[in-house]
């Protein structure tokens, strides 16, 4: 859950690719961006929906998320990520869980 730190993620791919045995398998957890504006727009408003429930996060911890995430975050859509993947030398990849704009996807070494 933190690849969306990383601005370039390519290197990073290529590294995780060079370090697992043949046919090793690569499992990611992280947030992406959809790759659809309106798609996009609905994950915003289902997470913003899940954080303002009664005893989750107050208004200036999400105006702080919000803050952070202009300012460090770097997501990448399911395709772009899977397209990164291949590029680094995984033979497939794929999504195998999604939820607003949380994925967890497997990539075959």
């Amino acid at each position: 859950m933190s690849l969306h730190h990383i601005v370039d993620k390519g290197p990073f791919y290529r590294r995780l690719h060079g370090s697992l045995r043949p046919g090793g398998m690569l499992v990611l957890g992280d947030e992406l961006a959809g790759a659809v504006p309106r798609v996009q727009q609905l994950n915003w408003d289902g997470w913003l929906r899940f954080a303002r429930q009664s005893g989750r996060l107050s208004d200036s911890e999400i105006e702080e998320i919000v803050r952070h995430e202009r300012e460090f975050d770097h997501y990448e859509t399911l395709p772009r990520q899977l397209e990164l993947l291949g590029a680094a030398g995984f033979g497939s990849a794929d999504c195998v869980w999604r939820y607003l704009n949380y994925a967890v996807f497997v990539a075959q070494g």
